[in-house]
């Protein structure tokens, strides 16, 4: 490769990469939208000179709304790709400005963080580059315009639907009860369709009849969810994503309040709106006066008389304040639980939280199988017995048993092995050694005609040029790496068992604090050490327990020890930011009182303070019911 002189034009043409991002926003539009918007920034790459796709760049966000940065994880993956060095593109193309976004100041934004990191934007429909100077007014002028569509179609689609629900039509989905039909047009206009009508399905209305009927006659909602859900009756679909069907208290309540089932439709009770900070949708109940009332006696499942009882007895428990006792609302009390939030299933993966509360006991269970009955872990334990038990293991039985010897040997196995994978990696490209350093030879000459070429040139080269530099001296960096660590492969890590040992220890002896801090400041040292706590339910020696396994936080905190910042940064280098402790056995057949273990004596007469603090902060001995549970180590 020959060196340029200053001032001397190059002949050869710098290629730029173009990544492509594409999103279309529900089910209003069709998947094929993708294709067509790939199919238009292929062809506006076609008619640029030395430009090229970069296939692996083509992203997509698919159903997803403009008007907010929430869940667009193809346009996330772009801009993270921008900042790296090398980057893996030069340009995004785009086939419209609505595409990037439907809200203004999050589209200039995007476009400045990408054009901060040499990232230019083309646009198809309407033809817009990053490269022109009245590129910014021209994409305001746009993004505004796209924003206005957004909220004049939310209001056209509302004013829509509002003229169905009058006309007796439904808006919204099918509730439990109903099936949704096709109302056909009469004069064939459109697409066939005049709106859209419930039809009551005969088995889930007598299901509807029949938890009115126990309520009025006196049935609790919990009840009457264990009834549906020992009948094997089928839930509804729950409201949200990622929950789990079955019947509830919850889901009762809402059957109870549905005026459908009296034949009227009330709708616009809430209304959607974008967080401004952050970005995610939320639900805001509307003034009763802005409702939307229809009527249409063909949905009626319960009669007046009916409806009218069961409303009168809700009302009656609301006068009298009837609610949700301990941790099953955030009350004072429940805010004091130590590990209120981190505790999960080991059967369903949902909360372990307060299912039971009264005025002497507390027990944690299932969430699910409480509420919905949708999982099979029955087990409760109390909470008293669940603190002691878990902070006398934390503090106490961790640091001298078994268990953090072989947590030790499991990561500092997992170290080894990620090393082996990469000096494999290194081997590999050993191998091709000569062609690396034919590489490096080309890189460095062009590295040098590119700079030659910038000097004679000075601020009128190309952008691209630069651009062009910054590529092949990172490339030159990297294959450099390579052949040193091809050279001499490094065969073990530079810590100890021993040391990553004493690393976990000091970390875990922070834990020590939780006994002498205050319930919220103990809360947050646990979440500090510990990611997660999953109980398992199971059986040992014929009685029923759960099995702990503990993931604990790898990075953050403050061990005391020396070796602390090497090992955490070797621990995080290779990408393991928990590990994962077992050995822990609660048994829920008795209640059993073990001391807490303080920490060490002092003739510091504030430590014993401390420690007689702790002493009458623990919950005292309760007497073992029929239910209660407990546990030992």
């Amino acid at each position: 490769m020959t060196r340029l002189q200053p001032g001397q034009e190059s002949t050869q043409a710098v290629p730029k990469r173009c990544a492509i991002y594409t999103r279309y926003s529900s089910d209003l539009q069709r998947p094929t939208s993708t294709e067509d918007q790939i199919r238009e920034c292929k062809e506006e790459c076609e008619r640029h000179a030395g430009w090229i796709i970069a296939e692996e760049w083509v992203l997509s966000d698919e159903e997803v709304s403009g008007r907010s940065l929430v869940g667009r994880d193809a346009l996330a993956a772009l801009k993270e790709a921008s900042k790296r060095k090398p980057r893996p593109f030069d340009c995004i193309i785009i086939d419209d400005t609505s595409r990037l976004g439907r809200n203004v100041p999050d589209v200039l934004k995007l476009a400045e963080i990408f054009e901060h990191h040499g990232v230019s934007i083309q646009f198809v429909s309407p033809p817009l580059s990053s490269s022109d100077p009245f590129f910014r007014q021209n994409l305001i002028f746009k993004a505004m315009m796209d924003e206005h569509h957004s909220v004049q179609l939310a209001a056209k689609v509302w004013r829509g639907l509002k003229g169905r629900v009058l006309n007796g039509y439904s808006a919204s989905g099918a509730c439990y009860g109903y099936k949704l039909a096709a109302v056909p047009d009469p004069t064939g206009k459109g697409d066939g369709v005049i709106g859209v009508d419930l039809e009551i399905v005969p088995k889930r209305a007598e299901v509807v009849r029949e938890i009115f009927e126990l309520y009025a006659n006196g049935w609790s909602l919990d009840r009457i969810a264990r009834k549906l859900r020992a009948d094997g009756v089928p839930a509804p679909k729950p409201p949200r994503r990622n929950s789990v069907r079955g019947w509830s208290a919850d889901g009762i309540s809402e059957i109870l309040r549905n005026k459908k089932y009296i034949g009227i439709n009330e709708w616009g009770r809430t209304k959607n709106e974008y967080d401004p900070e952050t970005g995610r949708m939320v639900t805001k109940r509307r003034p009763e006066s802005e409702w939307v009332r229809g009527a249409n006696p063909k949905w009626r499942i319960v009669s007046d008389e009916l409806w009218k009882k069961v409303q009168d007895q809700l009302a009656q428990k609301r006068r009298l304040g009837i609610r949700k006792l301990g941790g099953l609302e955030r009350t004072q009390r429940s805010q004091q639980y130590l590990f209120s939030g981190l505790i999960y299933c080991g059967v369903c993966g949902g909360p372990i939280r307060i299912v039971d509360a009264d005025s002497d006991t507390v027990r944690y269970g299932c969430g699910t199988w409480r509420d919905k009955g949708a999982c099979t872990n029955a087990t409760r334990i109390r909470r008293d017995s669940l603190e002691e038990q878990l902070l006398h293991w934390l503090t106490h039985d961790l640091l001298l048993g078994d268990g953090i010897d072989g947590a030790v040997r499991s990561l500092y196995t997992k170290v080894q092995d990620r090393l082996a994978e990469l000096q494999a990696e290194v081997r590999s490209a050993a191998v091709n050694v000569p062609g690396l350093r034919q590489e490096l030879a080309e890189r460095k000459q062009e590295a040098w005609n590119l700079t030659d070429y910038i000097i004679g040139n000075g601020r009128e080269a190309p952008r691209t040029v630069r651009e062009r530099l910054e590529v092949a001296e990172a490339r030159i960096e990297q294959i450099e790496k390579v052949l040193a660590r091809a050279q001499e492969p490094q065969s073990t890590i530079a810590f100890t068992t021993d040391q990553i040992k004493e690393y976990l220890l000091g970390k875990f002896r922070d834990l020590q604090s939780v006994l002498t801090s205050a319930p919220l400041v103990g809360k947050q040292i646990l979440r500090k050490h510990i990611k997660k706590i999953t109980l398992t339910p199971g059986e040992a020696d014929g009685k029923r327990v759960f099995f702990v396994t503990i993931e604990f936080e790898c990075g953050g905190g403050d061990s005391g020890v020396v070796l602390t910042d090497g090992v955490e940064s070797l621990v995080l280098q290779y990408g393991f930011t928990t590990i994962t402790i077992d050995g822990l056995v609660l048994d829920s057949s008795r209640v059993r009182r073990r001391p807490i273990a303080l920490p060490p004596q002092s003739n510091n007469d504030n430590d014993s303070d401390a420690r007689s603090s702790v002493l009458a902060a623990l919950p005292s001995t309760q007497a073992c019911d029929s239910d209660a549970t407990a546990i030992v180590a």
